[in-house]
């Protein structure tokens, strides 16, 4: 497989660092699309990789087609005994302080919240993170300060350092969908119309998408809902809701990112003739029979067990044992093996590898 490099504005592919690329994992997730991925780097200029953070991701497989897409969120080097880390997990380069506000003269005047605070060379350089700190109670020139500290020291990427048993050099990359990125800014809308719960996510996505290129709704949702939001939710937090509420035909809501970062949001399947199957040897085939490649098992869809269970079975007071509803699949391809696993279940089944 073949890792490819994008520059943080999408303006060109960039030259990665040179060295020995191996991708050990990715993942996928029915509402999300692209989830996670990791791949390792080995070579001299290992180093370089720490000015490619938040740059974009495309793995490519050996038939040349793009089967993951995202952004490097950390990356680890291991060097002899140390061991440096850089993640953008913490860093957060727009703040504010929500606080009970005390007055001079002790009085408490209820919640309050400071204005946002920014840094732009960091935001020009990154993206926008926002991040809403709380802060206990104290006096508007207090929750001011901590709100300048706190930005002072999170407005850049966190490292990390520690030593551990010696290894050669070595980089460990931790991607994400670029579905993740939509939990980096808060949603707020002064408007309390009822509006179609498809066209909001619509809306979320164009003011917290600050890397997508647009909404397709496939299915419209048939609710409506208020629009109003107090801003105190991020644009994730308050489409995976709409989501969750579902469409007029009582099923949920899926999206996903495709590969030109356009969300694409369709009501979740029923199961039906044309489900994936797999057998208890761990092969998996449509459902005219033809085998399919374990690198392009997706979520979002049912999949039948193939004569696996007996029929002396008796199953009549479970849920439908033999058909699932994948939620996430998470796919190595050093091993040919993927784990999957079942919406509303917290239990990975695996199929395949070593």
């Amino acid at each position: 497989m073949e890792v490819k490099l994008q520059s943080r504005s999408f303006s060109e592919e960039i030259i990665p660092p040179k060295g020995k690329y191996a991708v050990k994992s990715m993942s996928w997730a029915a509402i999300g699309g692209p989830e996670k991925a990791t791949f390792e780097v080995t070579g001299q200029d290992t180093w370089d990789l720490l000015e490619r953070l938040r740059c974009g991701v495309n793995i490519i497989n050996n038939q040349g087609t793009n089967v993951w897409w995202g952004y490097v969120d950390s990356i680890v080097i291991n060097d002899g005994n140390l061991q440096i880390s850089i993640s953008l997990d913490e860093m957060a380069n727009k703040v504010r302080v929500s606080y009970s506000k005390i007055t001079a003269t002790g009085e408490s005047e209820g919640k309050a919240l400071t204005a946002w605070m920014s840094d732009t060379e960091s935001i020009a350089t990154y993206g926008t993170k926002e991040k809403i700190q709380f802060f206990s109670s104290g006096t508007e020139g207090e929750a001011v300060s901590f709100c300048n500290m706190l930005l002072d020291r999170f407005r850049y990427p966190l490292p990390g350092a520690k030593i551990s048993n010696r290894s050669d050099l070595k980089a460990i990359v931790n991607c994400k969908g670029w579905w993740e990125t939509l939990d980096w800014k808060y949603y707020n809308n002064a408007s309390a119309s009822s509006v179609a719960t498809t066209s909001q996510i619509a809306t979320i996505v164009t003011q917290c998408g600050q890397f997508f290129s647009g909404t397709d709704i496939i299915s419209v949702s048939g609710i409506n809902t208020s629009s109003k939001r107090d801003g105190e939710k991020t644009g994730l937090d308050e489409i995976i809701d709409l989501l969750n509420t579902g469409t007029a035909n009582d099923l949920r809501l899926l999206a996903v990112v495709d590969e030109n970062r356009r969300v694409k949001v369709y009501e979740e399947p029923i199961p039906n003739s044309m489900d994936m199957l797999v057998s208890k040897f761990g092969e998996f085939e449509n459902y005219m029979g033809v085998k399919l490649d374990k690198e392009f098992v997706r979520p979002g869809s049912y999949v039948v067990l193939k004569e696996v269970l007996p029929a002396s079975v008796d199953v009549s007071r479970m849920a439908d044992i033999s058909r699932f509803f994948m939620e996430s699949v998470t796919y190595y391809p050093d091993v040919n093996r993927i784990e999957i696993s079942p919406r509303d279940q917290t239990k990975i089944l695996k199929f395949g590898g070593v």
